[in-house]
């Protein structure tokens, strides 16, 4: 495995360590360890049911902490509540029912800072700039639109929080291998502009070219780790978890 602490004395943008979460009864993610420094873009690739989802939603608040701890900038964040992680600056973007289709694009963004204050009018600019279509399209009901505009929309209403570290669960989930491409370079994009991303992806090899670091999870827990390029060079991961050598593709986590 390899080391991703940073060298500088600045504690990572996030830190899991250890953790162990599930629903209920049910544990899913066993003591996986995942740090993403500040300004990286992080994937976590791996089969069915080893944990890739269970780890996005733990750290939101959406799936039961039964050990370990989450660290945001250094401040634990271990089983805080959804609402109180926004105002800390941890966006988050669910693979499914992650818009509102019978509101307008503009509701729709500003629904994401429906728990701040300050000038909005100057978020919502940032916003449209960095989507110029949403923009186009500002008063049309998110209903309307396809797929992969759908998918801009969900990161248009995370990022109008201004956050500091971004969540995506699955982002390019459904959408046709055109539109997959746009939509990874577009969080790219999000990632080069500061802000830090950890990214559950099932078109695995594309994430990893997008990216800085991953992480191989199996059976809930830390199976390897390395840098993209590393784990895209690898065969033996190729072969097994990436779907290259006559391997079955992974799929995405229950």
């Amino acid at each position: 495995m390899s080391s991703a602490a940073a060298d500088n004395g600045t504690p990572p943008a996030l830190e899991i360590a250890d953790l162990e979460a599930g629903y209920g009864p049910t544990v899913i993610a066993r003591g996986i360890s995942i740090v993403v420094n500040k300004g990286e873009m992080v994937t976590i690739i791996g089969p069915n049911g080893s944990g890739k989802s269970t780890t996005i939603k733990a750290i939101f608040g959406l799936a039961d902490v039964e050990g370990g701890s989450i660290r945001l900038h250094g401040e634990d964040i271990t089983g805080e509540r959804a609402d109180r992680l926004i105002a800390k600056g941890v966006g988050y973007v669910p693979q499914a029912g992650n818009i509102f289709p019978t509101l307008s694009v503009r509701e729709n963004v500003e629904m994401g800072a429906f728990t701040l204050h300050g000038d909005l009018d100057a978020r919502i600019e940032k916003v449209q700039d960095l989507f110029p279509l949403l923009r186009e399209r500002w008063k049309e009901n998110a209903g309307h639109l396809s797929g992969g505009q759908r998918q801009m929309l969900a990161l248009a209403r995370a990022l109008v929080a201004e956050p500091s570290v971004l969540l995506l669960d699955e982002p390019t989930a459904g959408l046709a291998p055109q539109i997959v491409d746009q939509v990874l370079e577009q969080i790219r994009e999000i990632n080069r502009s500061g802000v830090s991303i950890l990214l559950v992806e099932q078109n695995a090899i594309k994430a990893l070219r997008h990216s800085d670091r991953a992480y191989v999870l199996a059976r809930g827990r830390n199976f390897f780790d390395d840098t993209a390029d590393g784990l895209l060079n690898n065969p033996d991961i190729g072969r097994v978890f990436l779907g290259l050598g006559g391997a079955d593709e992974e799929g995405s986590d229950g």
